[in-house]
């Protein structure tokens, strides 16, 4: 299933988190989906899903629609192998982060974490108050005290926040709301890789206590710098703005109970219909030496990475 953005083929990866009662919502009467976008040869889609009290819906600002969001709480332990998300694709050199979230208020933790095949961390968004960004390329660029911090940004407020974070070259611009724009440098290689034989992590990083909770809308990486400028537009309108068409095989259940595992879903593979096959385990992370940067980062001018 294929999401045209202009004349950019953009891969949808569904990454659908579940499970139990309750709704929620951003904007009533709009469909609930949590995505990764990569650009990539077939689509393919993953469901990455646990039967757990830690990720439920949440309840919706209005019945007029299934608009839903999830809650998840600190229980929650949802990861997976990168190659997963990127089958023989290369991460892309430049992309988009987009979220819309509503972390619980006063937290700071990390939305999602990736590692390379040594247990190091290459990426990570914070959210929280002054959050960072954390991206380390195959050289160890950007050192961890040149990592993007975003002074002055709270988000977890208690508010809802549409999130959009675009790399492209040697800079990083936070759009938050679709109003603030707050550009930084980021200071990594000229041609920067990020490997994709580890693990992905939502909702924390490894060796760290700080875990995501709240309620999530959408989360999605989209391989073009300039998606996150038209984040309100094309992924996250207003509320009062008809959601663009979007492909819908992969919406969530609407009974209280839904259930699946976590599988790959391509057309030249056996089609996931119904029952879906049960996943493959993927290897443990090794995890990087508590001495490493990617261990934690150390507190740019008096600020510690998970605290406020």
């Amino acid at each position: 299933t294929y999401l045209c953005l202009g004349k950019k083929k953009l891969l949808l990866v569904y990454v659908i988190v579940l499970l139990l009662a309750a709704r929620t919502a951003v904007c009533p009467g709009r469909f609930w989906h949590m995505t990764v976008a990569v650009q990539g040869q077939s689509p393919c889609h993953i469901v990455l899903t646990q039967r757990t009290p830690a990720v439920t819906r949440s309840q919706p600002r209005s019945t007029q629609g299934p608009d839903v969001a999830y809650k998840v709480s600190k229980d929650a332990q949802l990861s997976a192998p990168t190659k997963q998300l990127y089958p023989g694709d290369a991460f892309p050199e430049d992309f988009s982060i987009l979220a819309t979230v509503k972390p619980k208020k006063g937290s700071q933790s990390f939305l999602l974490s990736m590692y390379n095949e040594q247990g190091i961390q290459q990426l990570g968004l914070e959210v929280g108050r002054s959050p960072v960004f954390l991206y380390e390329d195959q050289t160890g660029k950007p050192s961890p005290e040149d990592y993007p911090l975003f002074r002055g940004v709270n988000l977890a407020d208690g508010k809802w926040h549409r999130v959009a974070i675009s790399v492209h070259q040697q800079t990083i611009t936070l759009i938050l709301d679709c109003k603030k724009k707050i550009n930084q440098k980021l200071l990594r290689s000229p041609n920067p890789i990020i490997d994709t034989k580890g693990i992905i992590v939502f909702g924390t990083r490894i060796l760290d206590e700080e875990v995501f909770e709240g309620d999530i809308q959408q989360l999605m990486i989209v391989a073009d710098h300039r998606a996150a400028y038209d984040y309100c537009e094309h992924y996250s309108p207003d509320c009062e703005v008809p959601v663009p068409d979007r492909p819908q095989n992969q919406d969530p259940n609407t009974e209280d109970d839904v259930s699946s595992v976590t599988g790959l879903w391509c057309p030249q593979w056996r089609k996931l219909s119904g029952a879906v096959r049960a996943p493959r385990p993927f290897p443990p992370a090794r995890l990087p030496p508590a001495h490493h940067p990617a261990a934690r980062p150390p507190a740019p001018e008096g600020k510690t990475p998970t605290g406020t």
